[in-house]
């Protein structure tokens, strides 16, 4: 898995400096927006001033210490003790991605004070694009009002409205991967954070027609990138026979003249449930089937001929169908309890 990962990011996560010349980036695990909010000090609209006092845009910017003089235009939370404040930045860097400044641009930024100085968390991604600005600002307020007045006897019930605050963000297409960062961590194979658990145990515990009101599986494909897969685990999570139900028939509908295009997006969906075998199969005691739901789709990866396509497509409906049988067969045997 660690391979597939590096090969992806090798392949997906390449840019260009200034001077024309190819580096590669790679970016950190993502630091989603509840993360960046319990560690800002500050959040803020900015303008992007100058980086070393330079106005226009490019880089490489010089020492890896760079200032950034960012001009504030709207305060989210926080005080930023004037309407001019200088951010510390490297540039030069290719891994992890750098934060994204550019002199001219308007971003969104989350930022803490290390020793007197401002410093970007989370990277680039404590450095939103401003196209979403009023959903962001709307999540950032709703999420100030639910934590208004609690203390640490309270907790839980904080908790519990970070949860569905979270939920909310599933069903705001533009913000949706804030909370899917949550729900399926990449850094699977670490300790979760304590919080974080809990909310993926929340998550079990949703009603399934939540998630598959949101998920559409009338409507959306195995086909549909990434994204698709990502909405697919988390209704894997909480409905795990429904889930598998709907990507059988979606398998098998699979028509034997896929271009190349329609395998790539089949093989991002498949990078999405990769990021699952971790996740459900210890709670579901079906190790061995859940851990190959992933590479029943490795076939697809070869020349796209008709008959290498059909011959994988009924080799991944017969793996599916023996992964549900492990799956309901367990589901059977707690309910036996």
């Amino acid at each position: 898995m660690a391979s597939l990962l590096s090969v992806f990011v090798l392949a997906h996560c390449a840019s260009l400096h200034a001077n024309g010349e190819e580096v590669l980036v790679y970016p950190i695990a993502p630091v989603p927006l509840l993360e960046l909010l319990h560690t800002a000090d500050l959040v803020a609209v900015v303008d992007v001033e100058s980086i070393n006092g330079k106005k226009e845009r490019g880089g490489p910017w010089g020492p890896s210490d760079a200032q950034v003089d960012l001009r504030v235009l709207e305060v989210l939370r926080g005080d930023p003790e004037g309407d001019r404040i200088s951010v510390l930045a490297s540039f030069n860097i290719i891994c992890p991605q750098p934060p994204d400044y550019q002199p001219g641009e308007s971003r969104l930024v989350f930022l803490e004070k290390r020793r007197g100085r401002w410093t970007t968390i989370g990277l680039h991604y404590g450095t939103k694009s401003v196209e979403h600005l009023p959903l962001y600002r709307k999540a950032i307020q709703d999420w100030g009002a639910l934590r208004e007045g609690s203390g640490p006897r309270q907790r839980d019930e904080v908790l519990l409205r970070e949860f569905y605050w979270l939920v909310g963000l599933l069903h705001v297409p533009e913000l949706r991967q804030e909370a899917v960062h949550v729900f399926l961590p990449e850094a699977d194979d670490c300790r979760l954070p304590e919080e974080w658990q809990f909310f993926r145990d929340s998550l079990r515990g949703l009603h399934p027609q939540v998630l598959v009101d949101l998920f559409g599986p009338a409507h959306a494909s195995v086909l549909g990138g990434r994204r698709c897969g990502e909405l697919w685990g988390l209704w894997a999570l909480v409905d795990p026979l429904a889930a598998l139900d709907w990507l059988i028939v979606q398998v098998e509908a699979l028509p034997e003249g896929l271009g190349r295009d329609e395998l790539g997006e089949l093989r991002r969906f498949r990078y999405s449930i990769d990021r699952l075998e971790l996740s459900p199969r210890n709670r579901m005691a079906v190790e061995s089937s859940w851990e190959e739901l992933a590479s029943s789709f490795r076939p697809y990866e070869g020349k796209p001929s008709t008959k290498r396509i059909a011959w994988a497509r009924s080799a991944a409906v017969a793996q599916l169908h023996a992964i549900r049988d492990g799956v309901f067969a367990f589901q059977r045997s707690q309910r036996a309890r």
